[in-house]
């Protein structure tokens, strides 16, 4: 019998309660040499526990707000909402 276990994907993190996510990740390197690259952005799927899924929705950039498809797309305050 096989057991499979899931840690959580951030280096160094280790966490074993993780739920699988599809989040945008800016890559620096090409995904088959790893050489360096103009950054990309690209749809990765990942295992995230809690904390880093927090941390995550907590650093992107872009905050979306409306309804029914009229939606507002404003850049982050970072340095207002870090002062908080």
């Amino acid at each position: 019998m096989k057991i499979e276990r899931y840690i959580c994907d951030i280096k160094d993190c280790g966490a074993k309660d993780v739920k699988q996510v599809l989040v945008d990740v800016c890559f620096v390197t090409e995904q088959s040499e790893g050489r360096g690259v103009k950054p990309y952005i690209e749809r990765a799927r990942l295992d995230l526990c809690s904390d880093c899924r927090e941390k995550y929705l907590r650093l992107l950039p872009l905050v979306g707000a409306g309804g029914q498809g009229l939606n507002d797309y404003t850049w982050r305050n970072l340095t207002t909402e870090d002062e908080q």
